[in-house]
This record gives structure tokens, C-alpha cells and sequence, in this order.
């Protein structure tokens, strides 16, 4: 089931990125006015992808992810947690999950179901 729900969480990215909206680029003042607007049009859904390409990646470290897309919502152990909102596809709020190892460096991104 968890398999299926991952291939599920990764079509749902897959079609975020293809949504009318997504210009491609990342533009900070839109992510920070997006913070708490969990609507199907929620700015940060939408530039995600952008986020990701901006610098939010692999490799990264935590002080360059929070200049691009500045303090989490939420920090749980190795994790920071930035929500997105609602696509329509799944009941349940989408996250971006930001993994660090313990030299603060993203070891993994990925948008997970909250």
C-alpha cells in the first residue's frame, strides 16, 4: 500500500508541474505569501517544482534552503516541512519535505501528504 501510495504522492508532482500557473521560476515574495493558504490554488503548490530547481535539492545545504524558501513550517528530527495546500486529487494537504543529514546537508526532498 505504501508503494502505491508514493506512485500516487509522485503523479500528483508530476502534475503540479504541468499545471497552468507554473511559470517555471520561483519568485520568493509569491512563496512567502502563499504561507497558510492550503486552497487547489495555493501559490506554493503550484511553484514547487521551481522551488526544487531554484536550489531545494540533494546536496544543498540548510542555509541555502532557507534563503530560497525560507523557515519550515515545520521541523520534526533531520526534517523541515514547508506546506503547500490542496491539489484536488488527494483529501489530504501536500507538504515539501526537506531531509538534512547531520552536517546539514539535504540528503532528500520529496512532497508527501500530511
Amino acid at each position: 500500500m505504501k508503494q502505491f501510495s508514493n506512485l500516487v504522492i509522485g503523479v500528483i508532482a508530476l502534475a503540479v508541474a504541468g499545471c497552468e500557473g507554473n511559470t517555471g521560476g520561483f519568485d520568493r515574495a509569491n512563496w512567502d505569501a502563499g504561507k497558510g493558504i492550503y486552497a487547489e490554488d495555493s501559490t506554493r503548490l503550484k511553484m514547487v517544482d521551481a522551488a526544487i530547481a531554484a536550489g531545494v535539492k540533494p546536496g544543498a545545504t540548510r542555509s541555502s534552503v532557507l534563503q530560497i524558501i525560507g523557515e519550515p513550517d515545520d521541523v520534526g528530527g533531520n526534517a523541515s516541512s514547508w506546506f503547500l495546500g490542496l491539489n484536488g486529487m488527494v483529501p489530504d494537504p501536500l507538504t515539501l519535505v526537506v531531509t538534512f543529514d547531520a552536517n546539514g546537508i539535504v540528503i532528500k526532498t520529496n512532497i508527501a501528504r500530511t
